[in-house]
């Protein structure tokens, strides 16, 4: 009798992953705008007096400290000083029900993320291999074995906040958990009874951006989630916490290049 193998799946589900990614060495002299985007990104500073606001924390950014940012998270460089910016950047892009995303959420590989100074030399080696590869075979197993180096993070090291006032840190995590409810900039500085001066002032010294520009930026990020999903254009306009639907698709296609419609078109095409 010929032997007939019975073969079950070795990963729940996995589609293809899309990657792109970049080496960047360059003089900054201003701030980068805010960023968002609809897929991962792995951020890996090599120098540069940076921090980095992620979602509502701003992290002090050392040589070999990763930020990883999931779909639709706020996040960007705050540059302290004119400086060289040496950094690594990955972008991949996998169904949110995928093994990979699974392993992701699992592990919890998402904000700040740093590394012995062994696993340090290994982190580098693997993305200069990826940044340097052609054969896709290669840089695949480049990507899987750089998720896996992630979760042997250094489990001595807490990320903790940049030293920011108390007072400012509430207003963050505030801004980040009611964004879709706030309309105008002076119910922030009403409920912390400080000024619109006095707000835009800390948001300009910590932050490094507007506390408008920063509550926009969440909704939009949440807007093009819903959109990404069942929601018409008037839902994620509305859940989202715009009032108005004609600054909400001006806005929109600002930010993502596409009005709302356009890009929930594309994005039924794709799916």
């Amino acid at each position: 009798m010929i032997f007939q193998p019975t073969l079950t799946d070795t990963l729940s589900r996995i589609d293809e992953i899309k990657t792109f990614s970049f080496y960047k060495n360059h003089f900054v002299e201003s701030d980068d705008p805010e960023h968002i985007h609809n897929c991962y990104e792995i951020y890996v500073n090599v120098s540069g007096d940076v921090s980095f606001l992620h979602n509502k924390s701003i992290y002090p950014i050392e040589t070999g400290d990763i930020i990883i940012a999931a779909p639709g998270e706020v996040h960007y460089c705050i540059y302290h000083s004119s400086c060289v910016h040496e950094h690594f950047c990955l972008w991949f892009d996998t169904d949110e029900k995928s093994a990979v995303s699974e392993f992701i959420n699992k592990h919890k590989l998402t904000g700040h993320i740093r590394l012995d100074s062994n696993k340090r030399k290994k982190l580098f080696l693997i993305l200069h291999r990826f940044d340097t590869e052609k054969d896709p075979f290669e840089r695949t197993m480049c990507f899987f074995e750089l998720l896996k180096l992630l979760t042997e993070k250094n489990t001595d090291y807490t990320a903790e906040n940049i030293d920011i006032p108390d007072k400012m840190q509430e207003i963050l995590e505030f801004v980040d958990e009611n964004y879709a409810d706030i309309h105008f900039i002076k119910e922030i500085a009403d409920r912390f009874h400080i000024s619109i001066p006095t707000l835009n002032r800390w948001f300009r010294q910590y932050v490094h951006l507007s506390p408008s520009k920063l509550l926009t930026a969440k909704k939009l990020s949440y807007a093009e989630k819903l959109l990404r999903g069942d929601h018409s254009v008037a839902d994620a306009c509305f859940m989202a916490g715009f009032a108005d639907c004609s600054r909400f698709i001006a806005l929109f296609k600002s930010k993502y290049g596409l009005t709302p419609l356009q890009y929930k078109k594309r994005q039924n095409t794709v799916y």
